[in-house]
């Protein structure tokens, strides 16, 4: 799941989710529509994972490790480096209330 922030739009695998303005003047830091396209996006995430092989066979013999890593709750949000850090943290906080787990930061740099 990828999660670009520009400095219009805040989208979601590409998918426009919410305005950047409506963001950044909304005094809320969980921003529902998004928490809802995140949650949706770890949902099916989850769902291709679980659905290899590897994975039945480990339920099958019931062998699991602590330390495995959840695939499908990385989340990888994109900015560019004029983004404002209050909707930075908005955009986090509610990636994490939608049930990330690990979170990969990119920053771009805009073309001018």
């Amino acid at each position: 799941t990828v999660v670009t922030i520009s400095k219009n739009t805040v989208f979601v695998d590409k998918n426009p989710i919410v305005s950047y303005k409506d963001v950044e003047v909304s005094e809320d830091w969980l921003i529902p529509v998004l928490k809802a396209e995140v949650e949706k996006m770890i949902a099916l995430a989850r769902q291709k994972y679980e659905s290899k092989l590897n994975i039945k066979l480990r339920q099958v013999v019931q062998v699991t490790d602590a330390n495995e890593k959840i695939e499908w709750k990385k989340v990888t949000v994109q900015a560019d480096r004029g983004i404002e850090f209050g909707v930075i943290k908005k955009i986090l906080y509610t990636i994490t209330e939608a049930g990330a787990g690990e979170i990969n930061f990119a920053v771009t740099r805009e073309k001018r």
